[in-house]
């Protein structure tokens, strides 16, 4: 039984590991710009989470 070959051409220039390509887009402005605004989205929705939580337990709390 042989194994199957793996495939010595992958089909994206992105998928192979330390081309200038991949390091360009890895280091890119646009993908950093995007990851700091999704950390910023998560830590205002976790604020927001905050805020509903408190108010429901101060409504448990004084009821």
């Amino acid at each position: 039984m042989n194994a199957p070959e793996p495939d010595p051409q992958p089909a994206s220039p992105l998928q192979r590991v330390g081309t200038a390509d991949e390091v360009r887009y890895w280091r890119s402005a646009e993908r950093v710009n995007r990851l700091a605004a999704g950390c910023l989205w998560l830590l205002l929705a976790g604020f927001v989470v905050a805020v509903v939580g408190v108010f429901f337990l101060v409504f448990a709390v004084l009821s």
